[in-house]
């Protein structure tokens, strides 16, 4: 990989400079304002010992099973507490690295550098689910399983079958949607046999043996995964519960066609529409294009099921849509004058800048919602500090976006576990929803001003 970014021409570090600078400007300002709601609950549980919370990770848990994203907790509390500012640029990071294997896979595919860039570039700035894994911190569980699953895909293709297997077991531990890589191997296995000359293609068996240790990976993922007393899809809440309804069925394949592969499709017409001619493309990069929709179509094998939606969730999937249309893309270039390849390329460039408010607009909430609840967590410091305080009442403001349930909704308990060094309850409480009483003197009852976001004690 550094040899390849050695070769780069001048004017190519140009445009990765430029986007770099470009991305870090749409996204930076709101990194790490504040943590939001589940980000509570990952710091409650990593709290430990690095060691001690892995371990407890690894083998017992009620809910998710993602000990990576236990131990990138962990290790983020163990530097900077509840500071949210390492927390965010851990996600930034996480996001430019994956945009960077994405280049990378993309040369491996058999794309020229500069496609390859192109390809990274269609990762980055899509406007949906981006906003979501870098502004909340707890969207860092679709990242590592980017991130790991990419790291997976290079080691595949370059034949590295014993790393791919181990990169695939951290992606597994992410994040659920792993299962679906052996799969997705197993398929690209079967397809690249198909463009041998030496062979003709195997069998779906053949393939499956030839990715033997990914699918040991998953085997040993899957024990360790039931003896922990992780949730499963029969013990789930009804959110996360696997639903055939048709009617859901088609909302989600449109919603995350749309999220996965509408800014793709733009590129792909457009050029086609200057083109005027199919891609040219040969055997090995129609394979690559088969790859690509493998990987979309599986990523999305489980989340489509679900009755929740979450933009998140087209995050790696994003990365088949990604690459098939830059290998399309790149198969209709020639057949381009070299000037309408030009006004295209400065139209790309351009474009994230024309966007700009669209990615502002996208990110507010996360951001608003982070400033509000580190404002209620500072605050609410000072009130814990108070031995005498055993129970703290928070009455919210419903008639906004921004407010208390969407900034940390259940994550009330995990809230005090974190602030107090005595027993502490902290409820939030809607005045819409009950009604306002007394505080006795073992607890203190605080209204949000909705304009300032300042907590003040409530008046019986």
């Amino acid at each position: 990989m550094l040899g390849t970014f050695n070769r780069l021409s001048a004017i190519q570090g140009l445009v990765i400079a430029y986007l770099l600078a470009l991305f870090v400007i749409i996204y930076g300002p709101g990194v790490g304002k504040g943590f939001v709601a589940d980000d509570f609950n990952w710091i409650a549980r990593s709290r430990p010992p690095i060691a001690q919370a892995v371990g407890r990770a690894l083998s017992h848990t009620s809910d998710f099973y993602r000990p990576v994203i236990t131990f990138s907790f962990a290790v983020n509390y163990a530097l900077s507490g509840l500071n949210p500012k390492l927390y965010g640029l851990v996600n930034l990071s996480l996001l430019i690295g994956c945009a960077v294997l994405v280049a990378w896979l993309a040369s491996l595919s058999g794309l020229r550098r500069g496609f390859a860039i192109f390809a990274a570039a269609l990762f980055a700035f899509n406007v949906h689910g981006i906003d979501m894994g870098v502004l909340w911190i707890s969207g860092r569980t679709s990242l590592f399983l980017t991130l790991f699953s990419l790291g997976a895909a290079i080691a595949f293709q370059k034949g590295r079958l014993q790393t791919c297997a181990v990169l695939t077991f951290l992606a597994l531990l992410s994040k659920e949607e792993a299962v679906v890589l052996p799969i997705v191997f197993s398929i690209w296995r079967w397809l690249d046999a198909g463009t041998e000359q030496t062979a003709a293609r195997g069998s779906g068996l053949e393939a499956i043996r030839e990715t033997r240790w990914m699918w040991a990976v998953l085997g040993i993922y899957a024990v360790l995964r039931f003896h922990s007393g992780a949730m499963l899809p029969t013990n789930a809440p009804p959110y996360y519960r696997l639903s055939a309804n048709p009617h859901l069925l088609a909302r989600n394949l449109r919603e995350y066609a749309d999220r996965a592969c509408s800014i793709s499709l733009l590129f792909v017409g457009l050029v086609f529409l200057v083109a005027r001619v199919r891609p040219g493309l040969d055997a090995r990069e129609r394979a690559m294009v088969a790859k690509a929709a493998s990987w979309l179509v599986l990523g999305f094998a489980i989340t489509i099921f679900l009755p929740i939606r979450s933009s998140l969730y087209a995050v790696f999937p994003s990365i088949g849509s990604v690459l098939a249309a830059s290998l399309l893309i790149a198969g209709m270039w020639p057949r381009v004058s070299a000037r309408t390849q030009r006004s295209l390329t400065a139209a790309a460039l351009m474009l994230p800048i024309a966007l700009l408010p669209v990615y502002r607009a996208r990110g507010e909430r996360w951001v608003l919602n982070a400033q509000l609840s580190d404002s209620v967590v500072n605050q609410l410091e000072e009130v814990a500090a108070r031995p005498e305080v055993e129970r703290i009442v928070l009455r919210d403001d419903r008639t906004t976006r921004v407010n208390l349930a969407n900034a940390i909704g259940p994550a009330a308990s995990d809230v005090a576990r974190l602030i107090a060094q005595h027993p502490l309850t902290v409820e939030i409480e809607p005045p819409f929803e009950r009604k306002r009483r007394i505080a006795s003197p073992e607890e203190a009852v605080m209204a949000l001003d909705p304009l300032t976001g300042l907590l003040t004690p409530a008046l019986p």
